[in-house]
């Protein structure tokens, strides 16, 4: 009778050990889950850094030391709907 009240208790103890290894706050579930959260969180930073770049590219362009021409017509040309005396705009809707 003590040996199988022993093994009871020390089967729980186990199952109790082997549960929150897999699926406790610290276990192999959690690990999972974070190792893909972060595998996500760092693709999304790639793509922030790449929206980064181009504004900053855009803020190069426009610097007086670096002054592009061509990028404020092509500026000009979208945000104000500028054209030359010569040009027709045509606005198509999609």
């Amino acid at each position: 009778m003590r040996s199988l009240l022993a093994t009871f208790v020390l089967s729980l103890v186990l199952f109790y050990l082997a549960y929150n290894a897999l699926a406790g706050d610290q276990g192999l579930a959690k690990w999972t889950n974070l190792q893909k959260r972060e595998k996500e969180l760092i693709l999304e930073l790639e793509v922030i850094q790449g929206e980064k770049d181009v504004v900053y590219e855009k803020i190069h362009r426009l610097r007086p030391e670096t002054l592009d021409l061509d990028y404020i017509e092509e500026i000009a040309r979208k945000k104000l709907a500028y054209a030359r005396e010569d040009e027709v705009i045509l606005n198509v809707k999609e």
